[in-house]
């Protein structure tokens, strides 16, 4: 005969393995057993199969399988303890245990006492009698629990998680220190000192180090007596001792520091080997690296000042800018990659992309400008301001260069150029010059002229050994336009001009020009014996030839001078003549 089950889940707790961390030992259950004509059954043997069920994406599973025979009071009801029958399959405590998302409770009943079951109900089973308990992590024998699944309606004035003494509050995984929160009062100790730590080993070994905060494995692991340090991020701050008032954000930042004080380090590997070096800044992965006891440089952007170890008081500023940076101090450098492969150079300025950016032992270098002094290795006492000004210099040491481009093709061993004005300086192949405007200038001006030094007390050697008309005779004076893009091909050793076109560039080759041509005036010098220094021939046959007009004033004043002479000797003569005549 079918039978028909209203299941009442009249479900309590008997009794508990421990009152912390385990699902009940067992459960009440209840149920009314009637018959098809909905008559009770009443003092009767009946059969029960007791299945818990777990339910995981609509998939139910068996996880514990029991039987009972009970007999029927005269209301038909039977009562059983879930956990006591004749185990079939399965675990109780793994099925009170279990995560899955709900859970079922299968009664099945055979009336006749037998074992010929006939499903009468499959209900889920709600948070009586298991939930309540797997979801509280606090003691289930007051009313004070606090689920993992979250609480409501939360006092906090009387309820929070934490301690009612002045003891730390500590956290662990695998029985070992994976947080704590300590308390602070006037008494410097190894717990109340006001230490907050969380992740595996943080702050493992200190002992009266206090306002220290460690987040993150090993984080601040090592430290003992130091104190008001910040450490966020795996291994941060990992070896600090005894330093103090240093801040770490980033995995291995400042994770070798001992006793290194006023560090802050943002980015992982930041001041990674900083030991015992103080008052740097890092900000960027991998910034300051290799620091060891460098003291009071700043570093921001990503291997900025990287392998920099006893440097001291440099800035850097972009991307592994002073990134080759061991030992040089009082460097500044801001820009992409600037003064990269500086080592032990000092006291160099350089600001803009790849500027100073070879630069190894080079001191007292100032560099403004995109590229400005990029392949200077060892050159010393130079300025560069303007995009790519001094560009090739090499060793030069006390060159200027003020423009764009300016001095940037000069040879890699001048010294002492000056170079002033846009794309100046390219036609310079020797030391010891000055170079105003560029190919397309048409007038340099002032108020007044030029004074060269021609004081007697600085000249020895002096003779009178100028000629005049010998040379002057020897001169062609003529009129010409000049070719710029001819006169830069010449000077470049046949590279073309490719800078920007401007309206004025070429205005210079519409002006008709009055002068002599250098190659005339050199052969005319040497024809009669003259080192004349008017001319400047290119150095190595490289380059144009150059004329100093101002130096001809002086075999014209010779000239003038002969002619006078001859003047006054006719005219001696003429008179001697006359006299004759009267």
């Amino acid at each position: 005969m079918k039978t028909i089950t209203k299941l009442f889940l009249l479900c309590s707790f008997i009794y508990f393995l421990n009152a912390n961390a385990q699902a009940p030992n067992k459960f009440s259950f209840q149920a009314i057993v009637r018959n098809s004509s909905n008559q009770l059954i009443t003092n009767q043997p009946v059969g029960v199969k007791i299945s818990l069920i777990s339910v995981v994406m609509s998939t139910e599973n068996a996880e514990f399988v029991e039987t009972h025979t009970v007999t029927t009071n005269a209301n038909g009801l039977f009562s059983l303890k879930v956990g006591e029958g004749t185990l079939v399959s399965g675990d109780f405590a793994t099925a009170m245990n279990s995560n899955a998302y709900s859970k079922k409770i299968k009664c099945e009943i055979d009336p006749t006492g037998g074992t010929n079951y006939t499903i009468v109900s499959n209900e889920q089973l709600l948070s009586v009698p298991y939930a309540l308990f797997a979801n509280t992590a606090a003691s289930t024998t007051s009313n004070n629990s606090w689920k993992i699944t979250g609480n409501s309606n939360i006092d906090p004035a009387t309820q929070f998680i934490g301690t009612t003494d002045d003891n730390a509050l500590q956290f662990k995984v695998n029985n070992e220190k994976a947080g704590i929160i300590e308390t602070t009062d006037n008494v410097i100790n190894t717990v109340k000192n006001g230490n907050t730590a969380f992740g595996y080993h943080s702050l493992n070994s200190n002992t009266t180090g206090f306002y220290n905060v460690a987040n993150g494995y090993q984080s601040l692991y090592s430290n003992t007596t130091g104190k008001r340090n910040v450490a966020n991020g795996y291994n941060s701050l990992d070896s600090n001792t005894e330093g103090f008032d240093n801040v770490a954000n980033g995995s291995f930042s400042l994770t070798s520091n001992t006793t290194g004080t006023n560090n802050v380090a943002n980015g992982s590997f930041s001041l990674y080997d900083n030991t015992t070096g103080h008052d740097n800044v890092a900000n960027g992965k991998e910034s300051l690296t290799y620091n060891t006891s460098g003291y009071e440089n700043v570093a921001n952007g990503n291997q900025s000042l990287y392998s920099n170890t006893t440097g001291y008081d440099n800035v850097a500023n972009g991307y592994q800018s002073l990134y080759s940076n061991t030992t040089g101090f009082n460097n500044v450098a801001n820009g992409y990659r600037s003064l990269y492969s500086n080592t032990t150079g000092y006291s160099n300025v350089a600001n803009g992309y790849h500027s100073l950016s070879s630069n190894t032992t080079g001191n007292y270098n100032v560099a403004n400008g995109n590229g400005s002094l990029t392949y200077n290795t060892i050159g010393y006492n130079n300025v560069a301001i303007g995009d790519q000004s001094l560009f090739s210099n090499t060793t030069g040491f006390q060159n200027t260069a003020i423009g764009s481009a300016s001095g940037k093709f000069l040879p890699n061993n001048v010294n002492n150029v000056t170079c002033l004005g846009s794309d100046t300086g390219w036609n310079t192949t020797t030391s010891n010059q000055i170079n105003i405007g560029n190919h397309s200038v048409t007038s340099i001006g002032g108020q007044v002229n030029w004074g060269t030094y021609s004081d007697k007390r600085i000249k020895t050697d002096v003779k009178e050994n100028v000629p005049g008309l010998a040379f002057i005779k020897q001169l062609t004076p003529v009129t010409y336009h000049l070719d710029i893009k001819k006169q830069y091909e010449l000077a470049m050793n046949g590279k073309k001009d490719e800078s920007a076109d401007y309206p004025e560039k070429y205005d210079i080759e519409k002006i008709t020009q009055t002068g002599f041509l250098a190659q005339d005036v050199e052969a005319a010098a040497k024809s009669v014996g003259y080192d004349f220094n008017g001319v400047e021939a290119p150095k190595n046959g490289e380059g144009l030839y150059k004329l100093r007009y101002a130096e001809f004033v002086v075999p014209l004043v010779q000239a003038v001078k002969e002619l006078s002479k001859e003047n006054e000797e006719l005219k001696a003569r003429l008179k001697a003549l006359e006299d004759k005549l009267k």
